[in-house]
């Protein structure tokens, strides 16, 4: 007998048991005024998370993240924005088993509509991408000695293994994928006011910049010491230029500190003729012709 709390309806029915059949972990997930929900899991959401479904259902989605910076207001507006394709159809997670056991985990969201007089339904396929990211990154903030990540964006250190899953992703779906590289250029001279903010800027520019990269398809990271990297998946050159140049100008309004960034950005539709390491110089070119030029300039080369 079916719980009362399921919508009824064929379609997440129909997914959840061909997910189940697949080995994928799958959530079922409702929509509504009151915020979202966990409807249903299956059993393979219980062999990857160790949560049954008895403590998952009913529930805000972003438990699965446990203790590790967990953000509902981060899922929440995933959730809202409509997938416009695979491409952006993506969450990369920080998440936390049920014994504590911290792993990557990324969300893939789909749609299946709404009923009349119940929620709209989302199916989203959770995977462990941990091995592609350095398990370091999964530390809580008070436990990386102060060298962690600024609003818990991940370091630049995992940008490789996160490089190559979007690459494979743009391939798949023959989609473009731009690498941004970005570097705080430096302190406009300034007074004693302006030095109580310089130890505060890398975090500050952290989340102004995750404000800007907030599409589903996007993954801002965060090396430390004022430089930050970026993956957008889906944009024209035309568009790809106009998100840096919206990032320089919301970091150039830091106030009083008037610090400016600049930008180097690589972007093209990855083929098997091309490689990520390939994209990647060719994005630090861009940003050394950047800083060259003076500083709070934005370069773009192609791959």
């Amino acid at each position: 007998m079916k719980s009362e709390s399921i919508p009824e309806g064929p379609v997440p029915e129909r997914l959840l048991e061909t997910l189940e059949w697949l080995g994928e972990a799958a959530i079922l997930i409702g929509s509504s005024g009151a915020g979202h929900t966990i409807l249903r899991v299956n059993r393979a959401f219980t062999r990857l998370t160790g949560h049954p479904a008895t403590e998952a259902v009913g529930r805000h989605p972003s438990f699965i993240q446990g203790g590790l910076s967990g953000r509902p207001d981060e899922l929440d507006r995933w959730l809202l924005q409509p997938p416009a394709g695979p491409a952006q159809s993506r969450l990369l997670l920080r998440c936390e088993r049920r014994d504590g056991t911290p792993y990557w985990g990324e969300l893939g969201l789909r749609t299946v509509g709404e009923r009349k007089g119940a929620p709209a339904s989302s199916i989203c396929i959770l995977r462990d991408v941990s091995e592609l990211l350095e398990p370091a990154s999964l530390q809580k903030p008070h436990e990386t000695g102060g060298g962690g990540d600024p609003g818990g964006i991940p370091s630049r250190s995992r940008l490789i293994g996160l490089l190559e899953l979007r690459w494979r992703e743009a391939m798949r779906d023959i989609k473009p994928l731009t690498i941004y590289l970005m570097c705080l250029d430096g302190l406009a001279p300034g007074g004693r006011e302006v030095e109580e903010v310089r130890a505060s800027l890398p975090a500050r520019a952290a989340e102004i910049l995750s404000g800007q990269f907030r599409r589903a398809s996007d993954s801002l990271l965060h090396e430390g010491g004022g430089r930050y990297a970026a993956l957008s998946l889906g944009l024209t050159p035309s568009q790809a230029m106009h998100v840096a140049q919206n990032a320089a100008n919301a970091v150039r309004e830091i106030e009083p500190a008037r610090i400016t960034l600049s930008i180097g950005i690589s972007t093209g539709i990855p083929t098997p003729l091309t490689d990520p390491a390939s994209a990647l110089a060719e994005a630090e070119e861009a940003l050394r012709e950047a800083r060259a030029a003076g500083g709070d300039m934005q370069r773009m080369h192609e791959f």
